[in-house]
């Protein structure tokens, strides 16, 4: 997962490679889950992506 594929504001990600027919699904999240995910980013190593 890459940074870009979260909208922070709107608490979405995106998945771009999904098996829907538009080939793209934005997941809602919790408030709970984009902590977590502010957490990774935080502790993640330099780059683009946050979740291998």
């Amino acid at each position: 997962m890459k940074e870009g594929h979260i909208d922070w504001e709107n608490g979405t990600v995106c998945i771009p490679d999904s098996k829907m027919p538009n080939r793209v699904t934005e997941v809602p999240r919790t408030d709970i889950a984009i902590n977590a995910l502010r957490g990774q980013l935080a502790n993640s190593d330099p780059g683009p992506i946050l979740l291998p």
